[in-house]
């Protein structure tokens, strides 16, 4: 995934910030999509399936210690994550 190439370039003491569209929204099929105001084209965004435990593996693999881990709500369903770490 492109974040390993982050957590690569991340210095000690340097922190993380990776928020993304849920897992759990991927696999259901759901779509990406946003609307140009303007011209009210619609697109979609590809995207790729990488569990949670994915990015906590890196973050372990990679010396980096996760500092928090949210995965807010809408409607009941869990659209996005976010977690954050530091690198020791």
């Amino acid at each position: 995934p492109v974040v390993l190439k982050l957590i690569k370039a991340l210095k000690t003491g340097g922190t993380i910030i990776i928020t993304d569209f849920h897992p759990e929204q991927t696999r259901n099929k759901a779509k990406r999509t946003f609307k140009d105001q303007q011209s009210g084209k619609t697109f979609e965004i590809t995207h790729y399936f990488h569990s949670i435990d994915t990015y906590r593996s890196l973050f372990q693999k990679n010396q980096i210690t996760q500092t928090s881990f949210k995965e807010p709500t809408y409607n009941s369903k869990q659209v996005i994550f976010g977690m954050s770490g530091i690198k020791l």
